[in-house]
């Protein structure tokens, strides 16, 4: 079977890591690249293989290329997916879908229309550990879930709000955070969420850098996670991750490299690794040609969509200082 031709459309540092992904897979190449810098769109092309291209527009006329990858600042993933969709083109996209829950509307209705795919890269659905971790808690190994929590901590530039208009702030992090807990446990039914403004760039902007989130998921287990934007990286700084303590053990994630799994029933801890994991990492390029020749997608329109539903909520929460309660 011949690769699926596709387009890198902004050329940051995500169409770096899609770059390499698609390179390492026969299912699809990577043909043409699109920025408003031409210096680094031309350095991915020399790197990975494929041409430049001028415009946008130019991708969108290309008849060879079946799909597209959108890695662009959040403010314009409505407008090049609309006019993705009115091309014919298959989409990929980074996270979030859109801006807003109408927005997301029209998106999915319009691929739906075209028959077409839309595919939102929520990351996390595609590495091994997370992924290990589904399995397990699926098993019923170590009982049933009661407590989950995520903790996520880097650092933002200060010039992060001024080079993405409009973009999300830590509640963004919730994109992840409530797309990864609802694909584990379940359902989310209430969320209660505390954001804080501490670097001085964040207070100018009005934009949180710090956000707690509590989640009440299906079946009564209660969630939390933490994102934070004013850590500075240490390598050599392996924390816990995230932990979930069921009826019979506990999950224990060191770092992304580490699972710990505590089996109460009998007394026994298991080290995790990639190279013992029955489970692997999928491709996330290889994934996207895959549901183009038509096989399902990990994510439906639906998951992105909700995690944006989440995560406007958790900004309304915060903001608001209150409980928000979802219906149906």
């Amino acid at each position: 079977m011949k690769p699926v031709k596709i387009a890198m459309v902004g050329c940051g540092g995500r169409a770096g890591y899609h770059g390499a992904g698609a390179e390492n897979s026969p299912l699809v190449e990577i043909t043409a690249w699109t920025d408003i810098q031409r210096e680094r769109t031309e350095q991915l092309a020399q790197r990975h293989g494929g041409r430049v291209v001028k415009s946008y527009d130019e991708v969108l006329k290309d008849d060879s290329i079946e799909g597209v990858v959108l890695a662009l600042p959040h403010s314009v993933h409505h407008e090049f997916g609309m006019k993705a969709a009115r091309a014919g083109k298959h989409i990929a996209m980074e996270i979030p879908i859109t801006l807003t829950l109408k927005e997301a509307d029209e998106l999915i209705a319009a691929t739906e229309r075209a028959g077409l795919k839309l595919l939102v890269l929520h990351s996390l659905r595609f590495h091994w550990l997370f992924r290990y971790v589904k399995q397990l808690l699926a098993s019923g190994v170590l009982g049933k879930p009661f407590l989950v929590r995520y903790h996520s901590e880097h650092y933002v530039p200060a010039d992060y709000f001024g080079r993405q208009p409009g973009a999300l702030a830590t509640e963004s992090g919730v994109l992840h955070d409530g797309d990864l807990l609802r694909w584990w446990i379940g359902e989310v039914e209430a969320i209660t969420a505390v954001g804080m403004m501490l670097e001085p760039h964040s207070k100018n902007v009005d934009q949180y850098d710090h956000m707690t989130v509590l989640y009440e998921l299906a079946g009564g287990v209660m969630g939390e996670t933490t994102r934070n934007w004013i850590t500075h990286p240490d390598e050599l700084n392996q924390m816990v991750r995230a932990s979930i303590s069921c009826t019979e053990g506990t999950i224990l994630m060191i770092g992304n490299d580490e699972l710990r799994v505590f089996n109460q029933r009998d007394k026994k801890l298991t080290i995790v690794t990639q190279a013992s994991a029955d489970t692997a990492s999928e491709g996330e390029m290889a994934h996207f040609a895959e549901c183009i020749r038509g096989k399902p997608m990990v994510i439906t329109p639906q998951d992105p969509r909700r995690a944006l539903e989440l995560t406007l909520a958790a900004r309304e929460s915060a903001r608001q200082g209150r409980r928000i309660v979802f219906r149906g």
